[in-house]
């Protein structure tokens, strides 16, 4: 509690400091005529995630213009990372000690930094309360520089993507990518026309409504085993509960407007059906975090726990957008030797061979949310705007954003480098040299690329919110919302000590 104090107190400085701060500056059309020279700094808070990704852009940076300098600066230690294999599938686990201390510690670094006129050109924002930056004045609103510059075309990007990360009308973020799950199921397990009646819904669905298509019994009973198919391959507790909340955000927690609405039942409410659909058979119960050998406690990799899951039959599935390879791929029957793009949503579980599309999920207002691996603003301190916004505007162009990397990192903002790398995903091995430039795809080749082109990109022309989200805030409801989990607490004792510990964390 003392930190948040801190912390709080920082912020109140930082208003009345961001206040005082108005000097003469240069406008932005005089910024962006200054000849680029000089260095700056890139902030970041996990080495792992970013770390070679920034590198790599900075001496390419560099290398066009002499006489910059970027300089890339991680603060988390590097996890331990290991590796169990057998003969079907590899697990890497990452253990990191004390991450909530480090992050909290890196975030009391940042504000210090900012507090006191200072602080890194560019950050990135994985951890870092940036509505609080920006609020404070100390973030600078990207929408001037996109103005400005003639060099910058918004019809280049995703424009919805950027659009909707924009907060109180001002663009103080700029996301290099974004990321997005969807709804799969199984066809082999529906019944008569329940498929055709399941597509009708595909523009606006959502957990609970596939929950009622069972209750209704459109699905039919798996008549192979001794209980029914559970509906989703998820268990009913945190996991779940993020899931249910991601697309109504704002409707808990709304951070633009400062308001928390936690103790009107709803949320009591939203925790009680989480454990209920645990309760009915709909999700699968939580499995031990040390069965699947976090490597935390030295316990072992228990394979036969992930073949289990690995066998589970789930009527409905929640995949990450790089599973979009592998449905086309198995809509146009592709052969084998294609599917070997080894990363998808993490532990897959029964056959896929009849997974099929079935669409995003939908909040009460019909938001389809997104989330971003990478997003910066340039710090308002910063006393080298010029180069902060042109290496900013060099990480989101073609040739930084069509690098390899970027199949894991997240889908490109950038529309010729996402075209770009369709080719690429679709003709390359996961972890191994893409196919040269030169080299011609076959018809059946530009038949996948076209087919995945338009999968994502009609996917994606729909998504149109991003819930802004806290790091300690989150670090909270996970810590209450296991006391309701393990029974200790009920939800209307959980959903008021959050309501209170949230607010006075808004308010300090």
């Amino acid at each position: 509690m003392k930190k948040r104090i801190a912390l709080g107190c920082i912020f109140v400085l930082l208003f009345s400091l961001a206040g005082c701060s108005q000097s003469k500056e240069a406008s932005v059309e005089q910024l962006l005529e200054e000849e680029l020279s000089g260095e700056i700094t890139v902030s970041c808070y996990d080495p792992m995630i970013y770390k070679d990704f920034f590198e790599k852009a900075a001496k390419s940076f560099e290398e066009k213009h002499p006489g910059t300098k970027i300089n890339v600066e991680t603060f988390a230690k590097m996890p331990d990372i290991k590796t169990s294999e057998d003969s079907k599938i590899a697990v890497v686990t990452v253990t990191k000690e004390e991450e909530s201390q480090e992050s909290a510690d890196y975030i009391g670094k940042i504000n210090t930094e900012l507090m006191g006129g200072g602080g890194p050109d560019l950050l990135v924002m994985d951890i870092l309360p940036f509505y609080k930056y920006a609020d404070s004045g100390l973030l600078e609103n990207l929408q001037n520089y996109m103005d400005a510059d003639k060099g910058f075309s918004e019809g280049d990007y995703r424009s919805n993507i950027i659009e909707a990360m924009k907060y109180k009308g001002g663009q103080y973020l700029m996301p290099l990518d974004y990321r997005f799950d969807y709804i799969a199921y199984d066809s082999s397990l529906l019944r008569g026309d329940d498929e055709s009646r399941l597509k009708a819904m595909a523009d606006r669905i959502s957990y609970n409504e596939l929950f009622q298509i069972e209750k209704n019994s459109f699905l039919q009973e798996n008549s192979d085993s001794s209980g029914s198919v559970r509906m989703l391959g998820m268990p009913a507790d945190q996991v779940m509960l993020d899931e249910l909340m991601r697309c109504d955000y704002d409707e808990y927690i709304d951070l633009e407007n400062r308001k928390v609405s936690l103790n009107d039942g709803r949320f009591a409410s939203l925790l009680e059906s989480v454990k209920q659909y645990g309760t009915d058979g709909y999700l699968r119960p939580n499995t031990p975090a040390d069965q699947l050998g976090t490597g935390d406690t030295g316990v072992p990799f228990d394979m036969s726990v992930i073949e289990k899951l690995r066998s589970e039959e789930f009527f409905f599935k929640s995949k990450s957008h790089n599973s979009l390879r592998e449905e086309v791929l198995r809509t146009e029957g592709a052969k084998d030797g294609f599917q070997s793009f080894g990363f998808g949503g993490g532990i897959t579980s029964g056959d896929e061979r009849n997974d099929k599309i079935l669409g995003l999920l939908s909040g009460h207002n019909g938001n389809k949310s997104f989330k971003y691996f990478n997003a910066l603003g340039i710090n308002s301190n910063s006393s080298n705007k010029a180069l902060a916004w042109s290496f900013l505007k060099y990480l989101l162009s073609e040739e930084i954003q069509n690098d390899p990397q970027m199949m894991i990192i997240g889908l490109p903002v950038n529309n010729a480098a996402r075209e770009e790398l369709a080719s690429k995903i679709i003709t390359s091995n996961y972890g191994n040299e893409a196919s040269s430039e030169d080299d011609q795809l076959t018809a059946e080749q530009e038949n996948l690329v076209k087919r995945y082109r338009e999968t994502v990109e009609s996917l994606s022309d729909t998504l149109n919110y991003w819930p802004i989200q806290d790091d300690t805030i989150k670090e909270m409801i996970q810590q209450e919302t296991k006391r309701f989990f393990d029974g200790s607490s009920s939800s209307g004792e959980v959903a008021e000590a959050l309501q209170k510990k949230i607010e006075l964390y808004l308010n300090e």
